[in-house]
Parts: structure tokens; C-alpha cells; sequence
């Protein structure tokens, strides 16, 4: 006979998920500090805890840290909307003040993804295979951006 667990037993990966969120939370609150906002804002977004995520934005934005932080703090809160089926607020969030910059970093080239990943979603492929087509001319092996660009065609 096989015993299995109680259904209310969490799996270890979402133990652990917990456990490093608490250790997020405290951090959070100890060090009265942005840095690791984004990634608690994803552990919220997971759990749906939509509210959460908002006021781990506004502190963020507040504070504004530097602008790969701020950068990955707005693409996890655009896509708490897009979680939600709300394409065109989540657009809306990344859309504000993009401009394809001359040289890009890290951090505009993910922001670029995850808005062209939500133009995708969002059924409007124009937009989406421009700005994976900007992508692959400026970061040629980035993800799979040259290969959704292809797809879009």
C-alpha cells in the first residue's frame, strides 16, 4: 500500500518558495531598502496578491533606485496586468517613456522583450515583430527574439 501526503502538505518547491519570500519580507523590512522589490513583486505576482505587487511598485518608483532595478520593477508590474487579461494597461506601463536608445543595455533590451512579448499577446503583431526586429539588430542572440521576429513575418 502506498500512503501518499496529506493534500495540504505544499510541495517543497513552494515550501522553499515561502520560505525565501519571508526571507525577502524581513529583508524588506530591515533594511528599508528597493533593491530586492522586483523580485518580491514576482513572488506577489505569482500568488495573484495583485495589490501587493502595486505597492511594491509605488515604493519602487518613489524611490528609484537605478534604472535596471526600476526597469525590471515595471516589466514584473505591467505583467501583473497582463496576468489579469488587461493587455492595454499593461502595454500602457511599458510603453511610458520608451525610446528605442542608441546603445542599449541589459535592462532596455528586456524591457523591449517583455513589450513585444505583450504586443504578441496582445494580437498586435506589427508592433511586436518591430521591436523583436530592433532587438535582433542590436543584440543578435538575445533569447529567442530573432527567432519570434521570424515567426511574426
Amino acid at each position: 500500500m502506498i500512503r501518499r501526503p496529506p493534500r495540504s502538505t505544499p510541495k517543497p518547491s513552494s515550501a522553499a518558495s515561502d520560505v525565501y519570500k519571508r526571507q525577502l519580507e524581513q529583508y524588506r523590512t530591515l533594511a528599508q531598502s528597493t533593491e530586492r522589490h522586483p523580485i518580491l513583486m514576482d513572488c506577489y505576482r505569482s500568488q495573484h496578491r495583485w495589490e501587493d505587487v502595486k505597492f511594491l511598485w509605488s515604493e519602487l518608483a518613489d524611490v528609484s533606485p537605478d534604472a535596471p532595478t526600476v526597469a525590471e520593477g515595471r516589466i514584473i508590474f505591467a505583467n501583473s496586468f497582463a496576468d489579469q487579461g488587461n493587455f492595454p494597461k499593461a502595454i500602457n506601463i511599458l510603453e511610458k517613456g520608451w525610446k528605442a536608445p542608441s546603445r542599449p543595455q541589459e535592462h532596455h533590451l528586456r524591457k523591449a522583450y517583455a513589450l513585444a512579448d505583450l504586443y504578441d499577446r496582445a494580437a498586435m503583431p506589427v508592433k511586436s515583430r518591430e521591436l523583436f526586429g530592433w532587438i535582433q539588430k542590436n543584440a543578435p542572440s538575445y533569447l529567442d527574439a530573432a527567432e519570434r521576429y521570424k515567426q511574426l513575418a
